[in-house]
C-alpha cells in the first residue's frame, strides 16, 4: 500500500481532484444562493467524480486516499437525497478487500464509513415511501394528475437529486400542459441520470409536440452523441429531420439523411414490436414524403408480417388510409406514442 498523504498534486490524479473539487464548491454556492435543484445536478456530478478519481487511486495502489474518495462519493450523492449511487459507492468500497480491511482498522474511516450507511437508510426509507404513496395515487402513468403539487414540491425538496420524483412531476405538469416546467423536470433527469436512454428520448418527443423544433433537434444530436450505438437514439434524430423538412425548416435533402438513420434503427435487433412499428411508421411517412408511395406501404407491411397485432395495431390503421390521412394521423399519434 502507498502512502496516506494526499495525492492530488500527482499528475495522473490533479484533473480529477480539481474537478471533484471544483463540482463540490459549485454545489455549495447553487444551495446558497436558494437553487436546491441546480445544486443537486452539481452533487451528483460530483458523486460521479469522486467515484471515478477513487477507482483511479485504486489501481495506483493509494488505499487510504481511495477510500476517502469513495466516502466522498457516497457523501456527495446522499446530499442530493438520492440512496441508490451512494450504496453503489460504499459497495465499491466493499468490493477491494484491501480497502475494506483498511476501513475496518481505521477509525476516523469507519466512523464516517458507519454514518454514511445510517444516511443510505434514512433515505431508503423517505424515497420507498414516497414511491409507495404516489403508486397508491397514480398506478399508472397516466394517473400522474392525481399528485398534488404540495406533495411533489415536499418530496422534491427532500430528495432534490432524485430523477425518478422529477419524472412524476414531468409528467403531471405534461397532464396540465405546463410545457416550461415540464420541460425543466425532463432535462433535470437527463442530467440527473445522463445513462439512460428514455429520458433523452422522451424530453425530445415532448418538445417536438409542443412544437419547439430547435430544442428538439439540440437535444436529439444531444442524445445520440451520448447514446450513438442506441438505435432509439438514431430513430430520434431520424425524427427530428423528418419533421423539420415537414415545418419546412429544413431542405428536403435532409429526408434522405433521416431515411438512413431511420433503417439503421430497424436493422437493429435490440428493438421491441411496438419501438420497430413505431420506427416504421416514421420511416414510412419519410419515404411517402420523398414520393415513393409503394415502398412507403412495403415498410408498412414488412412492420406487420414481423409484429403482428397488438404492436402492428398502428401500421394496419395507416394502411387503410390514404396517403394524405397517413401522414396526418401518424404526425398525431407517433409522438405521443414515443413519449408513452
Amino acid at each position: 500500500m502507498k502512502a496516506t498523504a494526499p495525492v492530488d498534486s500527482l499528475p495522473q490524479f490533479k484533473g480529477l481532484g480539481l474537478r471533484s473539487s471544483e463540482l463540490m464548491l459549485a454545489a455549495k454556492a447553487h444551495l446558497a444562493k436558494g437553487e436546491p435543484f441546480q445544486a443537486a445536478v452539481r452533487w451528483v456530478e460530483a458523486g460521479r467524480a469522486f467515484a471515478d478519481l477513487a477507482e483511479a487511486l485504486v489501481q495506483e495502489g493509494y488505499a487510504y486516499a481511495a477510500a476517502q474518495d469513495f466516502l466522498n462519493s457516497a457523501h456527495c450523492f446522499l446530499e442530493a437525497g438520492d440512496y441508490r449511487p451512494a450504496e453503489a459507492s460504499l459497495e465499491k468500497l466493499d468490493d477491494f478487500t484491501h480497502l475494506a480491511t483498511l476501513v475496518a482498522k481505521d477509525d476516523e474511516l469507519k466512523a464516517e464509513y458507519q454514518a454514511l450507511h445510517t444516511r443510505c437508510n434514512k433515505h431508503r426509507e423517505s424515497f420507498q415511501r414516497a414511491y409507495t404513496e404516489a403508486r397508491a395515487l397514480m398506478p399508472e402513468a397516466k394517473y400522474a394528475s392525481r399528485l398534488s403539487d404540495k406533495w411533489l414540491n415536499e418530496v422534491l425538496a427532500a430528495m432534490p437529486g432524485v430523477p425518478d420524483f422529477h419524472w412524476l412531476a414531468a409528467k403531471k405538469d405534461t397532464l396540465r400542459n405546463r410545457a416550461e416546467r415540464a420541460i425543466d423536470h425532463y432535462r433535470l433527469c437527463c442530467r440527473l441520470k445522463p445513462d439512460f436512454m428514455m429520458y433523452w428520448f422522451v424530453l425530445v418527443a415532448r418538445l417536438i409536440g409542443w412544437e419547439r423544433w430547435d430544442e428538439a433537434r439540440t437535444e436529439a444530436e444531444q442524445g445520440l452523441a451520448r447514446f450513438p450505438r442506441d438505435p432509439l437514439a438514431w430513430a430520434q434524430v431520424a425524427w427530428v429531420k423528418t419533421i423539420l423538412v415537414i415545418n419546412k425548416l429544413a431542405p428536403k435533402k435532409t429526408l434522405g439523411e433521416a431515411k438512413k438513420l431511420f433503417e439503421s434503427a430497424l436493422d437493429s435487433e435490440h428493438l421491441s414490436g411496438e419501438y420497430y412499428v413505431r420506427i416504421a411508421c416514421g420511416l414510412s411517412l419519410c419515404v411517402e414524403r420523398l414520393g415513393k408511395t409503394a415502398e412507403a406501404e412495403g415498410i408498412l407491411q414488412r412492420a406487420i408480417r414481423r409484429w403482428p397485432s397488438p404492436a402492428a395495431d398502428l401500421a394496419l390503421e395507416l394502411l387503410r388510409l390514404k396517403p394524405a390521412e397517413r401522414e396526418r394521423h401518424v404526425l398525431t399519434r407517433v409522438p405521443d406514442l414515443l413519449a408513452a
